[in-house]
C-alpha cells in the first residue's frame, strides 16, 4: 500500500520564511521533507520490525545487567575477604 502525498515545495519554503526561517534552513528543511516523501517502501522500518529490535535490544541489556551483576558481586565479596583478613 503506498500513500502519497503532495505538496508545493515552493509554498512550503514560502511558509518556513515567513514563520522566521532563513532561506537557506527553508530550503535544506523542504529539500528533506521531499526526500523522506519519496523513500522506498522498503527502506521503511514496520511495527515488527521495530518490536524485534526492541526485543533483541532488551536481550542484550539483560545479558550486560547480569554479566555487571556478577562482576560487582564478585568485588564486593573479594573486598569483604580482604577487610576480614586484615582484621
Amino acid at each position: 500500500m503506498s500513500l502519497a502525498i503532495t505538496f508545493d515545495t515552493h509554498e512550503l519554503v514560502k511558509s518556513l520564511r515567513d514563520a522566521g526561517f532563513e532561506e537557506k534552513q527553508a530550503e535544506a528543511l523542504t529539500l528533506a521533507f521531499r526526500k523522506a516523501q519519496e523513500a522506498r517502501p522498503e527502506n521503511l522500518v514496520t511495527q515488527q520490525d521495530l518490536a524485534v529490535r526492541l526485543a533483541e535490544l532488551k536481550v542484550d541489556l539483560v545479558k550486560w545487567m547480569a554479566g555487571m551483576f556478577i562482576a560487582q558481586s564478585a568485588l564486593l565479596i573479594g573486598a569483604m575477604f580482604a577487610f576480614l583478613r586484615g582484621h
